[in-house]
């Protein structure tokens, strides 16, 4: 699965935004070489920004999504046709919700 419309522009632009309002919480500081005047470079990330590279890292290693198999449910739900074992249901449900 992938995640788009986050392109370089939008996130320039709320860094932009968020420099002239000074640092929110969770912002990152990325220290760079020294140059030939002594002087650092330094780029300072967000913790918006943070969330969105994680997340979009998390959607980019998500399984690809099988779409013949969900138009093949999607049919048999809507006829009426879908039936589900009510025990493994509630085994996945308790295992997806353990881990958090």
């Amino acid at each position: 699965m992938k995640v788009n419309g986050y392109g370089s522009s939008s996130i320039d632009a709320y860094l932009k935004n968020n420099r002239t309002q000074g640092k929110s919480r969770g912002d990152e500081a990325v220290q760079g070489k020294e140059g030939a005047g002594g002087n650092a470079d330094k780029i300072h990330f967000s913790g918006t920004y943070m969330d969105v590279a994680k997340a979009t890292k998390v959607a980019s290693d998500a399984p690809e999504v099988r779409d013949e198999r969900v138009e093949t449910l999607k049919a048999a739900i809507q006829r009426g046709d879908y039936r589900y074992n009510l025990d493994m249901l509630a085994a996945k449900l308790a295992e997806v919700l353990g881990k958090k």
